[in-house]
């Protein structure tokens, strides 16, 4: 797995694409070479994981310095936004999903387009977009499937996910659980998200659904194999606090890290191997905000 350094803090790289999915619009800004536009431009953002069963990811993105064209494009419901950033050596997906509404008063929301969005403060005009992560998309996540007899929970769990649409993830089930099997067959409606919540909470699992990837692990050993580790030399940016289930840090901006991964902290006086349980990302192109927080529980 890649990583940077201390050295690459304000080697910074970001690209905001927005699409209308109604007219194929399609807007792209970014600072990472010549050919995109956005050289004048100040990016922030902010995103959080949902506490709730739904599993629902939220991102608060601000752009300040567009021109009025382009604040009336934004300004448009149900906008298509993917957010890739990070820096020269390594870029990556952030967070993609819809404009939402969410946030907004009545009054704010009623219209065909949220003009609340665009704000001036002093001489500048900031253009605030709240995102949902879209994956999967409610209206496809009932699905109907049966299986015969002696069908394993793996197969089970394989075949949802590519009802799903699921292009990327991992399902990792522990060695004991590999052989666990439907002796009498199973028939399974409903709410995808539910029945996989419902297949593996009695053997202690849990799952990440989230931009177009599922994975399925045990929250005391992770996903990956290899350990990723994260010291001052790959970006630990201060002390690690402790926290009821486990520690909580910053680091440099990784879009290739991940909920349920195995990772290693070599701090200067704390050592722990330890699983992602909550990740979020903040960064502000003209400020110091560039990072990765995370909060881990310890391997066993």
């Amino acid at each position: 797995m890649a990583s940077v350094t201390n050295k690459e803090l304000y080697d910074r790289r970001w690209q905001i694409d927005v699409t209308d999915p109604k007219t194929g619009t399609k807007k792209t800004w970014g600072r990472y070479g010549d050919n995109l536009d956005g050289s004048d431009l100040r990016i922030q953002f902010s995103t959080q994981e949902g506490e709730s069963s739904k599993h629902e990811s939220e991102l608060t993105l601000i752009i300040t310095n567009l021109n009025k064209k382009n604040q009336q494009f934004l300004s448009q419901r149900g906008l298509e936004v993917t957010l890739q950033a990070g820096y020269k050596e390594l870029f990556g997906l952030v967070f993609k999903g819809k404009t939402t509404d969410q946030g907004y008063t009545n009054k704010e929301r009623s219209g065909s387009s949220l003009q609340i969005m665009n704000r001036k403060d002093d001489t500048d005009w900031s253009t605030q977009l709240n995102v949902m992560d879209t994956f999967p998309n409610k209206k496809k996540t009932i699905i109907s499937i049966g299986f015969n007899a002696d069908t394993t929970l793996q197969t089970v769990l394989n075949k949802i996910a590519k009802e799903l649409g699921v292009a990327d993830g991992k399902i990792k089930l522990p060695k004991d659980l590999k052989k666990v099997k439907f002796n009498n067959g199973v028939s399974l409606y409903g709410n995808a998200p539910k029945i996989i919540n419902d297949l593996i909470r009695p053997y202690g699992l849990i799952y990440s659904l989230k931009n177009k990837a599922l994975n399925i692990y045990s929250p005391t050993s992770g996903i990956n194999d290899e350990v990723f580790i994260i010291n001052s030399d790959t970006g630990l940016i201060d002390s690690p606090d402790k926290t009821d289930k486990g520690w909580a840090f910053r680091t440099l901006l990784y879009p290739n890290l991940f909920k349920g991964q195995y990772i290693k902290l070599d701090g200067i006086t704390i050592k722990k191997e330890l699983i992602i349980e909550k990740i979020r990302y903040r960064g502000d192109s003209s400020g110091n905000e560039w990072y990765t927080e995370i909060e881990g529980i310890e391997k066993k």
